[in-house]
């Protein structure tokens, strides 16, 4: 009795390990997309304006997904490091 119920703990201890290496691996996943398109974007701007702020690069790095998925889109209205910080509030 004692050994089927110790095989049943382990047994949901390794899916528990499963699951959560899963979701590790996603989590992994997500952040090296967004560490992606961070680093695309600072490129184009650096491409288009020349020279860009670490401070603006710190804005951009803490900023939400949807909003640099905008940023990305209106790279093309971007005439200086104001107009993005414009966007980016």
């Amino acid at each position: 009795m004692c050994e089927v119920i110790d095989s049943c703990v382990r047994e949901r201890e390794l899916q528990g390990m499963k699951q959560g290496m899963k979701q590790g691996i996603k989590q992994g996943e997500l952040q090296g997309m967004m560490k992606e398109k961070i680093s695309l974007l600072v490129r184009q701007l650096k491409e288009k304006l020349g020279h860009v702020s670490k401070e603006l690069v710190m804005q951009i790095e803490v900023s939400p997904e949807d909003k640099l998925d905008q940023l990305t889109i209106k790279i093309f209205d971007v005439e200086d490091e104001e107009d993005f910080l414009e966007i980016l509030s």
